[in-house]
């Protein structure tokens, strides 16, 4: 389906994710392309448990660092991360759709992060793929004022969506401190304060549907950023779900 007017990557890829047929939907961004014919194939049998709700698939960015991103440490077990990179994954269409799907108040980046913690919630694990990757010809023609002030304003939306009390107060303190000071040491200190000030609109709208995920999530999610992926029986233990 083609539509004249951009509603926005986040809404379109909620409506391709209800207008698809398919158990799994593979999304890659326009500026990528396949670098194996087997790589659709290779995903699909990522998904041989079905406590995996999402691959992130192996990509590279090929007009900047070249380095292989989002690839499982080794091709043993399964080894579960934090969230995928929108430019290359894959999702089970269910329960995508069971959990939302993604935020459409975030408009434009920061959509993943935010699905994948509500899919943690529900028990939900997001898997590192294995085998050749996605190549991404990120575009050089970016606009630095809308990926800094969304990403403050959307970095800020999702503490004020997801973290539990009490880690909140101080989740959303540092999200703020920690962003002007970036935007600060880079030249974007103003993008990052509009961003800051966007926030204040959209939370007011927002205020009914704040629904912050368990304590133990909270943390399960903030160990898998941090320390990277784990293996599927460790984070089982935290979620509570069987091995």
């Amino acid at each position: 389906m083609r539509f004249e007017q951009s509603g926005g990557l986040i809404a379109r890829r909620n409506e391709g994710a209800r207008l698809a047929a398919g158990d799994v939907i593979i999304s890659v961004d326009d500026d990528a392309e396949f670098s194996d014919p087997r790589i659709v194939e290779n995903v699909l049998r990522r998904f041989d448990d079905l406590r995996i709700a999402a691959v992130a698939i192996p990509f590279v960015n090929i007009n900047s660092d070249k380095q292989l991103n989002q690839s499982a440490p080794d091709a043993t077990g399964h080894w579960i991360t934090n969230e995928f990179i929108g430019t290359a994954h894959a999702l089970r269409r269910k329960e995508f759709l069971e959990a939302g799907g993604y935020r459409e108040v975030l408009f434009h980046q920061g959509e993943e992060g935010d699905l994948c913690i509500r899919l943690l919630n529900r028990g939900l694990l997001v898997r590192m793929g294995i085998g050749a990757p996605i190549l991404h010809y990120e575009s050089p023609r970016r606009s630095f004022e809308r990926i800094n002030l969304y990403g403050q304003r959307n970095l800020m939306l999702f503490a004020w969506h997801n973290v539990p009390m009490p880690e909140f107060a101080l989740h959303f303190c540092a999200t703020v401190a920690n962003g002007v000071l970036w935007g600060s040491r880079r030249g974007f200190l103003t993008y990052r304060l509009k961003g800051c000030w966007a926030v204040l609109r959209a939370i007011m709208r927002e205020c009914r549907r704040r629904a912050p995920v368990s304590r133990s999530t909270y943390w399960l999610y903030r160990q898998l950023k941090k320390r990277g992926p784990l293996r599927i029986e460790e984070v089982a233990k935290v979620v509570g779900i069987s091995t």
